[in-house]
């Protein structure tokens, strides 16, 4: 083995330290920023009925596989879908799904009283599926999408 050669690499590593600083580079850089969300549509006005339903019981919705997970999922083409690390729902949307339609129907007043996931029974039971859950980002020229689509 050559006694020079551990040499040499101190050297390399030397100079391409002393070249980033002189450069101004930074080896390290600040973590990116994760947003998180929650669904919360605007409540519903209460509704004038004759009779009131029985109690309800809203279970968890139960969200397909593809779109369960936190990350925000994005449709970038027909068959085609990305997730984004950076932004996530602050808890699971089926359980987001579920609270905010139990306090929507609450908020309406059809029911005598509207029991939310997790909790007591009621006489009827709302069971919920959604199937789709995605930000539809194949029209770059969306208003709502459009800061996406330098990212995907």
């Amino acid at each position: 083995m050559n006694l020079t050669f551990p040499r040499r690499c101190a050297r390399f590593v030397a100079l391409a330290a002393l070249a980033l600083a002189a450069a101004g580079c930074s080896l390290s850089r600040p973590d990116p920023v994760k947003a998180t969300f929650l669904l919360e549509p605007a409540m519903p006005a209460p509704v004038a009925v004759a009779a009131r339903a029985p109690s309800l019981k809203v279970n968890i919705v139960t969200v397909a596989a593809p779109f369960r997970d936190r990350a925000f999922v994005y449709r970038v083409g027909e068959l085609r879908y990305e997730t984004d690390y950076y932004h996530t729902f602050f808890a699971a949307p089926g359980v987001n799904i579920a609270e905010t339609t139990a306090r929507a129907l609450a908020a309406a007043g059809v029911f005598e009283r509207v029991q939310p996931p997790g909790s007591g029974a009621g006489e009827l039971v709302l069971d919920g599926f959604v199937s789709a859950l995605y930000v539809d980002a194949r029209d770059p020229t969306d208003h709502l999408v459009a800061g996406y689509a330098g990212r995907l």
